[in-house]
């Protein structure tokens, strides 16, 4: 059975706020989906994009100084 996140589960996970996830979700940034009119995140898909974003951070130049 899969593990459906609320919005401020996302947000702590993530250490942004509700009002951002709320946004990116809207805006398809972050995996989510409707359940009735709630927001819901599939944990294994919100765990999978956060390591991804790790991935695209470490692939980034390091900033002149």
């Amino acid at each position: 059975m899969k593990k459906l996140l609320k919005v401020d589960d996302v947000a702590e996970i993530t250490r942004l706020s509700s009002v951002t996830i709320y946004k990116w979700a809207e805006e398809g940034k972050i995996p989510s989906f409707r359940l009735g009119n709630r927001v819901r995140f599939d944990y294994e898909e919100i765990m999978q994009w956060i390591k991804e974003k790790k991935r695209e951070r470490t692939k980034q130049p390091a900033l002149p100084v």
